[in-house]
């Protein structure tokens, strides 16, 4: 059976998903004129959530910011045509001026430590390109193994059924070798739900059970408790750090 991750490791991914989302919020704060100009709760929301439950170490997040919204999604499990964020970038690669949108790679490590840097479109399509997991199966069964290391770390069984005609839904059963970190039972999540996409001709199919070594999929892999945000928060501690000639340069707001 497929542990929860230990309470150590818990506190850590925790803290770490903190500093990540802080350091997005200050970004999508902490300029003269905001990017996002409209569905802020794109970021304050969505995004947070998204963080919460995808954050892992060892793992690569695409975030994209444009007038009306912002997008984010990690990369590096399916082929980019597979990708979510793929089609992101597809759909607003010339919605928007350039300059008016802002696209950063966000790159975790084993600790779980975050780096961000800017892409353009172009290296945001080449990021969503690499793969860094195998898939080999049939349509209802697939075996998937890390590239890093080529040996199998789980396996996928889809169980589909019909609700009425033409309304499908399945069921995800994933079996592990047992002891994977975060990152890799989240790669098999997603490949599962992209499984049942195909298998059921929709992106909308619904997903009836999902278990991990049968374990529902919110507790094998929890999601972080991350604080809510507070819209403005960064930038108004930017804004009400006025210099003094003991504090010559502005000061950077705390992380929470």
């Amino acid at each position: 059976m497929q542990k929860s991750p230990s309470t150590s490791a818990a506190q850590v991914h925790q803290l770490k998903a903190q500093q990540m989302f802080d350091s997005m919020q200050r970004v999508f704060e902490c300029r003269d004129k905001p990017i996002t100009e409209s569905y802020l709760d794109d970021f304050y929301k969505h995004d947070h959530s998204s963080v919460a439950s995808q954050f892992a170490p060892n793992s690569r997040f695409l975030w994209l910011q444009h007038p009306h919204g912002t997008h984010f999604g990690r990369i590096g499990v399916m082929e980019s045509d597979d990708t979510y964020m793929h089609g992101v970038l597809q759909a607003y690669q010339s919605a928007f001026a350039p300059e008016r949108m802002e696209l950063h790679l966000i790159e975790t490590d084993q600790m779980g430590s975050a780096r961000m840097r800017k892409l353009s479109f172009a290296e945001g399509f080449t990021a969503c390109s690499r793969s860094d997991y195998t898939v080999k199966g049939e349509r209802l069964y697939a075996s998937v193994a890390h590239k890093s290391g080529g040996d199998s770390i789980g396996a996928i069984t889809i169980k589909q059924y019909a609700e009425g005609p033409g309304i499908y839904g399945a069921d995800l059963s994933i079996t592990t070798r047992g002891g994977l970190p975060r990152e890799h039972l989240i790669a098999l999540t997603q490949i599962g739900y992209r499984m049942v996409a195909r298998a059921t001709g929709s992106l909308f199919s619904k997903v009836g059970s999902l278990t991990i070594d049968g374990v529902p999929v919110k507790d094998a892999i929890p999601s972080l408790d991350i604080a809510k945000p507070v819209p403005g928060s960064f930038k108004s501690a930017v804004s009400n750090s006025v210099p003094t000639n003991d504090t010559p340069q502005r000061a950077r707001p705390k992380l929470r």
